[in-house]
């Protein structure tokens, strides 16, 4: 299971979540992003869903009384952390966790969630003695793990997040000394090995087989922190956990564009990216590329037809008391969020999940900080149930190339949010701040404010007709990833 704690990272500057700003922000000067958009079908083109799930303190959940009815109509999905329900060690500790899962598994059936299962390093299921089949061999431990708590809690888990760590190939290294790079590669990802050996088990494709086979209708999808793999021209932190020397456990050297091109080639659902913002935010590893690097492995992958999902969340100071600690975590997580999707970031889902001490208040949603306080805020902000934005037009003002009209945007809801504006036509000229915005507004993807519009707080545009241009609709959307796909406000200029 993963408890990497990244705390100790140099402090970046946050995304101000919590201070909305206007202006359309640039991608990171130093990442190689040519521009804020990435779509080239439409505003909306990548609707996200939202998942949550948590390691500690999970019973609250449960408790008489708990308070989290918007959070359970509102969320797509629940994850369920291995470390926790799967773990014999909690059961009696913060209540028993297949008693927790029955409770919760009747609240949310009716309701018709998916789950999804983090079951950290299958490998570390398969025992020295079974290491030549180590991907069948952890399958079946999984899958008969899964099943007994689908059994007895009545939750019938929709996926799986498995873990795949370099360390893996220096497991393979070490247990097969004449093996070349080649060879080791192969094991573990089953791509051809060129060398004329023939593997019989090779590690994930057996894996991917065997949880197939298991738990027929499950998606299984490959996790790992992004931080560590080095993306064709992007920098690595290194080294992974461990390695000595071998030329296919070397993060640092070791192209995983090529790992994972082998590894989505079985029918694996996609890739969870583990991300906290400490990355994220850190300015050495914003300079060294790191978001960039995000952004190159989401294209790729979903250029497989394959789902990108990022975890955010971010380690706090123990020292903390708990209280400000759910908040600081909660600002973090937010900005995580945001922040990706202000560099142009359009993850298929997003996983707001812990594996630290807190938060230590799950519920009542009310409660600032609480976990269930987050999500229903990550909710209002990424899908907007219930949320509005207006749009209003000033009179006509005359002016030397024609006549101008000014253009109000409102957020009319109780959360911040990153709307997207788009145009019917680019024969009107329309800015903001001064800046041209007409080649993006009419463009299929539309203009992205990346900065924040706070709750009531306007922006406003200026739009100017060129000669005998026709009348111009203008439709707002509530963020970038709105699943509903559908305008909160039009105007149409005459």
């Amino acid at each position: 299971m993963r408890k990497h704690q990244y705390t100790t990272l140099i402090a970046g500057t946050a995304l101000a979540f919590a201070a909305p700003i206007h202006a359309q922000e640039a991608a990171p000067t130093a990442a190689p992003v040519t521009a804020v958009r990435v779509s080239a079908d439409g505003p909306l083109a990548h609707p996200a869903t939202l998942y949550w799930g948590g390691y500690h303190n999970m019973a609250q959940l449960v408790a008489p009384g708990a308070q989290w009815d918007f959070v359970k109509q509102n969320m797509d999905g629940f994850l369920f952390h291995f470390g926790y329900w799967l773990n014999d060690d909690f059961h009696g500790k913060e209540g028993d966790p297949i008693a927790v899962g029955t409770k919760l598994g009747r609240m949310l059936t009716p309701l018709h969630k998916k789950y999804i299962m983090e079951i950290g390093w299958p490998g570390g299921a398969a025992s020295d003695g079974a290491f030549d089949d180590m991907g069948g061999t952890a399958a079946t431990t999984f899958v008969g793990k899964i099943k007994k708590f689908q059994g007895a809690t009545g939750i019938q888990v929709n996926g799986v997040s498995a873990e795949l760590r370099l360390f893996v190939y220096q497991r393979v290294a070490d247990h097969f000394p004449d093996y070349s790079p080649a060879d080791v590669f192969a094991t573990v990802t089953g791509a051809p090995t060129g060398t004329g050996r023939t593997i019989a088990h090779p590690y994930w494709p057996t894996f991917i087989t065997g949880m197939n086979k298991g738990l027929p209708g499950v998606d299984v999808n490959l996790t790992c922190p992004p931080i560590y793999l080095k993306w064709d021209d992007f920098w690595a932190a290194g080294p992974d956990i461990t390695y000595k020397g071998h030329p296919a456990t070397d993060n640092v050297k070791f192209n995983a564009r090529i790992m994972f091109d082998a590894l989505l080639a079985t029918n694996t659902k996609g890739y969870i990216a583990d991300s906290p913002y400490g990355l994220f935010s850190n300015p050495v590893y914003v300079k060294l590329g790191y978001r960039a690097k995000l952004l190159a492995m989401q294209n790729r992958i979903r250029g497989k037809h394959k789902t990108f999902s990022l975890i955010i969340n971010n380690g706090q100071d123990e020292t903390l008391p708990p209280d400000q600690w759910d908040e600081k975590y909660k600002q973090d997580s937010l900005n995580s969020l945001q922040g990706f999707q202000a560099i142009g970031g359009r993850a298929d889902r997003y996983i707001l999940e812990s594996w630290y001490s807190g938060p230590h208040a799950i519920v009542p949603e009310t409660k600032e900080g609480s976990f269930t306080n987050l999500v229903r805020d990550a909710i209002k902000y990424l899908k907007g149930p219930g949320e509005t934005l207006s749009l209003t037009a000033g009179a006509p003002m005359p002016a030397r190339q024609g006549r101008v009209r000014t253009v109000s945007l409102t957020n009319r809801g109780d959360v911040a949010c990153m709307p997207v504006l788009s145009a019917s036509s680019s024969a009107w000229r329309v800015q903001y701040e001064s800046k041209d915005i007409t080649p993006d507004i009419s463009s299929p993807a539309g203009y992205v404010l990346t900065g924040l519009v706070a709750p009531g707080a306007t922006v406003t545009f200026t739009a100017a007709p060129s000669s005998g241009a026709g009348p111009l609709k203008l439709n707002a959307y509530w963020n970038p990833q709105d699943p509903s796909g559908k305008p909160r406000a039009s105007v149409t200029l005459r």
